[in-house]
């Protein structure tokens, strides 16, 4: 035979024995990919991420693509080929050890191929019910080398096979009896903790929660460094959050953030996630959610503090507080979301979040509406580090702080202040402690911001808060810081009139209360000093005139008819009157005053001026003051008659009887005004006065 023709016949042989090899090696390659699990980043960390968004997703191995290229009809051909081989073998009832291996391998290239099939983005000829057989006969092989060969070396592999292939023809639960024997009869297995993850995930989409526990124990209950320990860890956890034994799913999160073993506490979760491996952050912030979403099912917000109160060493325990209440806020449970930042703030009032966690408190009840409770959060804010605190008086706080405070104490007091003033509307009595109470909030604004804005109006809400509360004296010198003090105030003459309205009520307090006789006094002379400087500092005030003839009444009262005068006669003399009934009652006062001081020629001068203007609408007054007048000319009449001056006395006597209107008065001055006549011998005129 030539060389040539020994090289043709050798040809296809050599050919086919490549085929053969290269089929081989995507065998044994594709059964070796199955059993590496932990080293393939794909598998951990993107099924781990869709794992933390829904933990009921099934984590599955993505299976190794096999590549289909031009010599596809030839690998199949070869692929045919190596199963007629092996069956051949079977069939020959060869020695245990090689029938074994040759079913092994035959049902292990059915499995490839369909995996293969199953996970190629190429369309193939391949008829679905082909697959299925190519799929039924490799169950049948693997069952038939487990029954006929219990000690085969290779037992833990072909079972997990098995499991696979049951998988792919959709027998979950053969599946997952499959994967447990093999936990079972091969607890040395190096597919133990993948099996038992693989059955335990399907169990958990089965919910059948209980079973997989079982299953996910089997790894959790090792140590961490096994393969598959975190995932499983993990979905143990979501595990008992699904069966509402929240407090094993509190212990399954705890137990993967333990793993971190920090040294320090962890306040953000970035500052957790920078000492984490780079492989775990994304199952470590989850396990942060999952841990805090198992508190928020607990039946009180407040059994957050108990757990960690028990276990102080885990420092990543303010991320479960933040991540509990960011929860109670996603389900607008506001108030369990203020309690925790609150209890938080309470219990750790050094931690360097007890602050911001306060703050949140104080949004998560304004979120909710709850202005009550916000404000009282904002009280305790104030307490905590207002200007009371020591916080504020070690000068540590931040200025951005400091606005916080005084933001937060002007809501409170203007909130606390609108409640009194409610209250007051029906009980004013009951309604004077707050505004007392509102009025040291005023109070300890001013004194914390000396330069603030509003300062004006802060004096003038504190001082009108002291004056409803009955501290009328402190109100009074809280209204005359704004009327005399305050450079540039608006509404000093305003201030300054309630300075006067203020010393007033404190003297009619005063006296009402009974007190001493010199106090009253003393608080008489305050607001008649208050009066004049109110009245020569706003001359032009349009309450001027008013509290001037007020404080007239007053002196008229007292007896202090030259103050009265004093008064009067300024607003007699004022022009423009818009009011002319009060320049009538200054006319008036000012000629009671003169009758008093029995100045009869000042008075009747006053009453005759003031008679022509009362009409029919004062007709009291305009009799008083008509009587008063022909009084007036009457005691003129008697001076006049005292001095000698007999002929004046007759004509003021006679004059006096022109204006008086009663008639004892009328017959008693023309009986006098006829005997001053007789003594100056007017004899005729005296008889025609006593004959009319």
């Amino acid at each position: 035979m030539s060389r040539n023709d020994h090289a043709k016949k050798v040809a296809p042989t050599v050919a086919r024995r490549a085929t053969m090899a290269m089929l081989i090696a995507i065998v044994f390659s594709a059964s070796h990919a199955y059993s590496a699990i932990e080293g393939d980043t794909q598998t951990i960390g993107s099924l781990l991420d869709r794992n933390a968004q829904n933990p009921d997703r099934l984590i599955v191995r993505p299976t190794p693509k096999l590549e289909i290229d031009d010599a596809e009809k030839e690998m199949e051909t070869a692929r045919r080929a190596a199963i007629r081989h092996y069956e051949r073998v079977i069939a020959l009832a060869a020695a245990p050890a090689v029938r074994a291996e040759s079913m092994r391998r035959a049902a292990d290239l059915r499995l490839e191929f369909i995996d293969a099939h199953i996970s190629s983005e190429k369309s193939t000829n391949t008829s679905q019910a082909s697959l299925q057989q190519e799929l039924s006969t490799a169950i049948n092989l693997y069952k038939q080398l487990l029954k006929e060969y219990p000690d085969y070396s290779a037992g833990d592999f072909v079972l997990y096979q098995l499991a696979r292939a049951y998988d792919l023809s959709e027998q979950g639960d053969n599946s997952i009896d499959t994967l447990r024997r093999l936990a079972v009869e091969y607890p040395q297995s190096t597919r133990l903790y993948e099996s038992s993850f693989r059955a335990a995930e399907m169990l958990y989409l089965r919910k059948r929660y209980r079973e997989a526990v079982a299953e996910y124990q089997r790894i959790s209950g090792r140590e961490s460094t096994v393969e598959f320990w975190w995932l499983a860890q993990y979905k143990q956890a979501w595990t008992y959050y699904q069966l509402s034994d929240y407090e094993e799913a509190v212990a399954g999160f705890a137990n993967i953030l333990n793993q971190l073993d920090l040294k320090s506490e962890i306040s953000s979760l970035d500052d957790m996630l920078l000492a984490a491996p780079k492989d775990r952050k994304e199952l470590l912030r989850d396990a942060v959610r999952g841990m805090s979403r198992a508190f928020s099912k607990y039946p009180s917000s407040d059994d957050i503090n108990t757990y960690f109160s028990r276990d102080d060493s885990q420092n990543y325990f303010p991320l479960i507080y933040r991540g509990l209440a960011a929860i109670f806020s996603e389900e607008k449970r506001y108030t369990d979301a203020a309690h925790v930042y609150e209890s938080f703030a309470s219990l750790h009032p050094q931690h360097e979040l007890a602050q911001g966690f306060s703050e949140q408190a104080v949004k998560s009840y304004q979120d909710g509406g709850f202005e009550e409770l916000a404000v009282a959060g904002q009280e305790q804010y104030i307490a905590s580090y207002g200007p009371e605190s020591a916080v504020w008086l070690g000068g540590t706080l931040s200025n951005s702080h400091k606005s916080l405070v005084r933001q937060y104490m002007g809501e409170v007091v203007k909130f606390r202040h609108a409640a009194a003033q409610t209250l007051a509307d029906s009980e004013p009595e009951n309604a004077r402690p707050q505004f007392s109470e509102v009025a040291d909030k005023y109070l300890a604004i001013i004194s914390a911001f000396p330069e603030d804005k509003e300062q004006e109006t802060l004096i003038s809400h504190y001082a009108d808060a002291l004056y409803d509360a009955a501290r009328f004296a402190d109100a009074a010198a809280q209204y005359g810081k704004l009327a005399y003090e305050l450079e540039g105030a608006k509404a000093a003459g305003d201030a300054a009139l309630a300075q006067v309205k203020s010393y007033r009520q404190w003297h009619e307090s005063l006296k009402l209360s009974g007190a001493a006789e010199a106090e009253v006094s003393s608080a008489g002379e305050t607001v008649f000093a208050a009066i004049a400087k109110f009245a020569a500092s706003f001359p032009s005030h349009s309450q001027r005139s008013f509290v001037l003839l007020a404080v007239a009444e007053d002196y008229y009262a007292l007896n202090r008819y030259d103050d009265v005068i004093a008064i009067c006669q300024s607003l007699v003399d004022a022009k423009n009157w818009s009011d002319t009934s009060l320049q009538d009652k200054a006319l008036g006062l000012l000629a009671d005053a003169y009758f008093a001081k029995e100045d009869f020629g000042s008075s009747e001068t006053y009453y005759a001026a003031l008679v022509p203007r009362l009409g029919l609408d004062n007709i009291e007054r305009k009799d008083i003051a008509e009587r008063r007048l022909a009084i007036s000319v009457y005691r003129q009449a008697e001076v006049a008659r005292e001095q000698g001056q007999a002929r004046l006395a007759a004509n003021l006597f006679q004059r006096a009887a022109d204006l008086a209107k009663d008639k004892d008065l009328v017959a008693e001055a023309m009986f006098n005004a006829a005997g001053q006549l007789f003594e100056v011998k007017e004899w005729s005129q005296s008889a025609d006065i006593v004959w009319r």
